[in-house]
């Protein structure tokens, strides 16, 4: 991800907001379809806004790569009758803090503000003004392409930035997931502004969007504060549903690379953002290489061997299928090692689950850490955006713990072996010495 942010920070904006209780979400639709999600907090004098469009890497053509990245960059560089200066200009002078960011699903527009109408209210028609009436200016266009190309070429140059790009393609060909959010040298040199208006006017609607609101403000002023954020834009259509992601055969591919270390990147096809399973997934994810030190593949790679600093493996759902990814490095001539004891750590684990202690010990830690991922503004509302976003019950968070607190064994394992399988891995493996 890339994130472009204009920032002027404020001393009491940085403390956390220490979440006893899952807070109460309120949810509407505007006028223009805009789907709101509101938590009313008056712990700080503070407003955080994340307006969210299903407007992301997934929307582009595969020839445009890079387009919805940089569509989402160029929000910022001005707008009806300002500059990009004057728009920086007019945030910093009241305090404010905006960005923008573009990854898979979703393309996100964050503001946080004092609440104060004096400082509130200027900047919420500055934002505005911003999302609905884009200039992107040719000049600052082609200044932006060549950020893209050299952050490309940068990303190009580290093995992991490699391995995971190459992962992507081979597990979802011919999907729009395949899409590399950053683009590709060919197809960021080839968009022009045109493109971007295009993308802008298809996506960037009112039925496209989400707004999440965490902060000081009744539900009224919640309810004005949205109004004024939709009304400008068109209606519009919500984005079609993805297709579906095509099943896949796993195997093994390598690709030359001069480094002192190997990268392995393992992946799966894993589920949807809505699936039933996911809580049962997170919790075998934990014992498997979520957990850190307390994970299994941990301390079989680096505690028992010395394979690695470190290995972990994550789920990423989607709006579509999402991949399950394990990643390590290891010196070059311990790669054979540590790709076998990998492989048979997570075959192992596929086949019988965590152990009662392991299930113990990661319910007991993702529950407990709950509270800390829900502290403050900021997280709040990165939560209630996904929420929206994936078409959540709005009372996920109220039932989150009990939801975990229930599941046993069975069910983590069942839900690991209807998900997961050795012959569906798709291996990855970029470093020196792998083509004799």
């Amino acid at each position: 991800m890339r994130t472009k942010a204009i920032k002027f920070f404020i001393l009491i904006l940085v403390f956390p907001v220490i979440a006893s209780a899952a807070p109460k979400i309120e949810h509407w639709v505007t006028d223009n379809g805009a789907r709101v999600y509101f938590i009313e907090t008056h712990a700080l004098p503070m407003v955080d806004i994340n307006m969210v469009f299903n407007a992301a890497s997934a929307r582009e053509p595969a020839d445009k790569q890079g387009l919805a990245m940089l569509t989402s960059d160029m929000l910022l560089e001005g707008s009806a009758d300002l500059d990009s200066k004057a728009v920086a200009e007019g945030f910093e002078d009241r305090g404010a803090e905006i960005s923008t960011s573009s990854l898979r699903d979703m393309a996100t527009v964050s503001l946080r503000s004092l609440s104060g109408k004096e400082y509130l209210e200027p900047v919420v028609e500055l934002l505005a003004k911003v999302i609905a009436y884009p200039k992107f200016p040719e000049k600052n266009l082609e200044r932006e392409k060549a950020r893209s190309l050299q952050s490309l070429d940068y990303s190009l140059q580290q093995p992991a930035t490699v391995a995971k790009r190459r992962l992507y393609e081979l597990l979802y060909r011919g999907h729009p997931y395949a899409n590399h959010p950053s683009g590709t040298y060919e197809s960021i040199k080839s968009i022009r502004r045109a493109d971007l208006q295009d993308f802008y006017k298809q996506f960037y609607v009112a039925s496209n969007m989400v707004i999440a609101l965490v902060g000081d403000l009744s539900l009224v002023q919640a309810k004005q504060l949205a109004k004024r954020l939709s009304k400008p834009l068109k209606k519009g259509m919500p984005a079609g549903s993805l297709p579906d992601v095509a099943p896949i055969k796993g195997g093994e591919y390598r690709i030359e690379f001069p480094s002192t270390q190997t990268h392995i990147m393992m992946g799966y096809l894993g589920i949807k953002r809505d699936d039933p399973r996911y809580l049962a997934l997170k919790v075998g994810n934990y014992s498997l290489g979520g957990g850190g030190f307390q994970s299994r593949l941990m301390n079989e790679i680096r505690d028992k061997r010395g394979l690695s600093y470190g290995v972990y493996s994550y789920f990423l759902p989607m709006q579509q299928t999402g991949p399950f990814i394990t990643a390590l490095a290891t010196k070059n001539k311990q790669l054979k090692e540590a790709l076998t004891v990998s492989e048979k750590v997570i075959d192992k684990f596929l086949k019988t689950g965590p152990t009662e202690k392991e299930l113990v010990l990661a319910k007991k830690n993702i529950t407990g850490g709950f509270p800390l991922t829900i502290d403050s503004n900021g997280k709040l509302v990165t939560t209630l955006a996904s929420i929206g976003f994936y078409s959540l019950p709005v009372d996920y968070l109220d039932t989150y713990i009990d939801r975990i607190n229930v599941l046993d064994r069975k069910a983590v394992t069942d839900a690991l072996q209807s998900v997961l399988g050795s012959e569906n891995r798709v291996t990855v493996i970029v470093g020196a010495g792998l083509v004799k």
